[in-house]
């Protein structure tokens, strides 16, 4: 999601701020084409990995996963890389500010992309924390006592 965002989020910052970032985007859809145009410019080194069914061999290699969607219910890929302790720059929407730490939100459509970048890496070990104690409450165990109530709500 949010293809085109991350595509004049990168067009938008100072090309010495993205140095020395990769950006992979596995998936595609209508935001792929420019994308395609902002790499075959040189404007930062991009891949375009396509469709992939191993999502988390990329959540396994990457430095940060950027999330600027427009909206979203609880998105599973936020939860995987939070599982994975994968820092996470997302746009401000209520349940990106109600689940990250607020260095990790940033309004995609005006941030030099490459500064938030370097900050949200720096913040590393903070998020990974911070991941660790919003995911504490996923388990086996507390879904099952959710079901179990909402099962005996309805009878």
């Amino acid at each position: 999601k949010g293809l085109a965002a991350r595509a004049r989020a990168i067009a938008r910052s100072t090309p010495a701020a993205l140095a020395g970032w990769t950006f992979v985007f596995a998936g595609d859809g209508p935001g792929a084409a420019a994308l395609a145009v902002l790499r075959d410019r040189g404007v930062a080194d991009i891949i375009m990995a396509g469709w992939t069914e191993r999502p988390d061999l990329f959540v396994a290699a990457a430095d940060v996963l950027l999330l600027p969607s427009r909206w979203e219910g609880l998105p599973l890929a936020m939860l995987e890389a939070m599982q994975a302790g994968l820092p996470i720059l997302a746009s401000p929407l209520d349940v990106f500010r109600d689940a990250l730490p607020s260095v990790n939100i940033v309004d995609f459509a005006t941030v030099d992309l490459g500064i938030a970048l370097d900050v949200v890496l720096a913040s590393g070990a903070a998020f990974r924390h911070h991941a660790g104690l919003y995911l504490k409450p996923f388990t086996l165990e507390a879904g099952r006592q959710q079901f179990a109530l909402a099962l005996a709500a309805v009878r």
